[in-house]
């Protein structure tokens, strides 16, 4: 079977939650329920759109059923509570009086990379803080396996590669691991580019290129960038190490350009007093 795209998946789920919505208002006791639950609504004191002391503290009983029902039946706490008007079923089929799906059925696959998932967030009404870079490493998926497979993977595909461009990442290249350390090894013991690059039998742009990449892989990478980094998020050192008149002619990574030395040096200092300074407690 082919792969469905995203946006077919997220029709098939919708279509998938309408028709299991029809089949429950054909259900006798789902009805009853919900005759229950309108019931239960109707007796509350005061108007609907005041909040009284007296109707918020009748209000717990009638919440707390709608979350047994929401429980029973597998369905939305925030659909039930639409059923429960009795307006809603005013001059409608009552087997036809289901509001659209979409609307209330989270999508079978949600993902979040704060420390509270979105639900108990909306649950407790606490909001947590947006993730930082040291969250968003890590992402969390809820599924709802009630879906065939088929259609939970271009979700849960579509989620990855939303969260995955939001991610901050260098590009990576482990197989170059050994070659870049060893232009490191060589610059630190004092050696020219010029020098390491007749060693390595390696062209001297690719020398300082893989340089620049060891620094900074050596120190660490660094948060999501400040609109004043900008410059350096972007810097591409392949690239620059060809047309950049400066880089081209050092032969010392002090005597590169200030936006090379900045770029792999961001990290440096921080992580140096980190570790000078800072004991662990």
């Amino acid at each position: 079977m082919p792969r469905k795209k995203g946006a077919d998946a997220e029709t098939e789920t919708q279509r998938a939650q309408e028709a299991r919505l029809r089949y429950l208002s054909r259900n006798p006791e789902f009805c009853r329920a919900i005759e229950c639950l309108i019931k239960r609504r109707n007796a509350l004191p005061g108007k609907s759109e005041e909040l009284s002391s007296e109707r918020v503290k009748a209000l717990g009983p009638f919440l707390a059923e709608l979350e047994r029902v929401a429980k029973e039946w597998r369905v939305p706490w925030v659909l039930l509570s639409q059923l429960s008007w009795a307006e809603w079923h005013k001059h409608r089929n009552p087997k036809e009086s289901i509001p659209a799906a979409s609307l209330f059925f989270d999508s079978p696959v949600t993902a979040w990379t704060e420390t509270l998932s979105p639900f108990v967030s909306s649950t407790l009404g606490i909001v947590p803080p947006g993730p930082t870079p040291e969250d968003s490493r890590y992402l969390n998926l809820r599924v709802d396996l009630d879906h065939p497979v088929h259609t939970l993977l271009p979700l849960i595909e579509k989620e990855l590669g939303r969260h995955s461009r939001e991610h901050p990442r260098g590009r990576r290249r482990p197989k170059q691991v050994d070659f870049y350390l060893r232009v490191f090894d060589l610059a630190e013991a004092g050696e020219t580019f010029r020098t390491i690059s007749i060693t390595l039998k390696r062209r001297p742009s690719t020398v300082k290129s893989a340089f620049l990449a060891a620094r900074r892989n050596i120190f660490g990478s660094a948060p999501a960038p400040s609109k004043k980094a900008l410059p350096i998020a972007n810097f591409d050192r392949d690239i620059h190490i060809q047309k950049c008149s400066v880089c081209t002619k050092a032969e010392k990574f002090e005597e590169m350009c200030l936006q090379a030395r900045r770029y792999a040096l961001q990290d440096h200092k921080s992580q140096r007093e980190l570790t000078r300074h800072d004991r662990v407690r």
